[in-house]
């Protein structure tokens, strides 16, 4: 008996291997299922590209001083959302490769193992964003209150590394304060300053004395806080990484449902022809004895 082939190139193998078994038997609704197969694991490979790209552009344009602060603070769960987009990006792109690879040779095992995978990082992800939307309230109200705190801890000993990353944030965001710059006359620091704020409070470019006297002149200083600033910029962050990931979830979804169509319509045609096999088997017998 001669090998059919399929529409990607691959030669259909008979029952005797069992990790290559299509035969024509309803053929036409296998091939749409094929196609609809690759055409969304293709979008799953064009996702997972974009989405480890963007992964990749956030990591590389994190503002400055963010990274330094959260680390310092205990906040760390916002950055962690960067690796969260890169990892699913590569699990993704090599999902879908492994899909195309048994898709060609329709390989039982390959499709199996691939629907696994996916089940996997379906798993994974809800978990994920689940839990994120879970702690959101608390994770806003841990950053407001930590940004506060470290700003009593400003160029005391044994912090330089935070005193230097709260003048980076403030000079970067263009921002003052936690909520205020009237934050930093409340603080250890303005205390021991009186009437006056950091130097990276002031307005670019430096005036002379513009950290000075600031109650009764703000013109030479930023006067809003930057908690706003600070929330709103790792807000933004998890709300586009919750919005690849809903999408994500999505193609997952229906290639979890193809693949699955997939494997069962592999099995019944291998079960099939392994009957056809034994019915040829008996009437050679049976034709012979006759």
């Amino acid at each position: 008996m001669s090998d059919s082939y399929s529409e990607f190139g691959a030669p259909l193998q008979s029952a005797t291997n069992s990790n290559n078994v299509v035969t024509i038997v309803g053929e036409c609704a296998y091939k749409c299922i094929q196609f609809a197969f690759f055409i969304f694991n293709a979008l799953y490979f064009i996702v997972g590209g974009t989405v480890l790209s963007f992964g990749i552009w956030l990591h590389i344009n994190r503002k400055l001083g963010v990274v330094e602060y959260v680390h310092l603070t205990g906040l760390s769960v916002y950055l962690n959302g960067e690796l969260f987009l890169i990892v699913v990006g590569i699990v993704t792109c090599l999902s879908s490769t492994i899909g195309f690879c048994g898709l060609r040779g329709t390989n039982l095992c390959i499709i199996v193992s691939y629907t696994v995978l996916l089940l996997i990082t379906l798993a994974t992800q809800l978990a994920v964003l689940i839990i994120t939307n879970i702690y959101k309230n608390h994770i806003e109200k841990q950053l407001s209150s930590s940004f506060y705190n470290a700003l009593n801890k400003y160029a005391e000993p044994n912090f330089e590394s935070l005193t230097q990353s709260i003048d980076i944030l403030q000079k970067s965001f263009g921002c003052c304060g936690s909520d205020t710059y009237k934050d930093w006359l409340k603080t250890n620091w303005g205390y021991l300053h009186n009437n006056t704020v950091p130097k990276s409070c002031c307005l670019m470019p430096y005036e002379k004395l513009c950290n000075k006297n600031i109650s009764e002149n703000q013109s030479y200083i930023y006067l809003n806080g930057c908690h706003y600033y600070i929330r709103k910029y790792l807000i933004e962050n998890l709300h586009i990484i919750g919005g690849f990931g809903v999408w994500i979830i999505i193609l997952e979804v229906l290639c979890i449902f193809f693949s699955i169509y997939l494997i069962i319509q592999i099995r019944k045609e291998e079960s099939n022809a392994k009957i056809g096999q034994l019915e040829d088997f008996y009437d050679e017998n049976y034709f012979k004895d006759e």
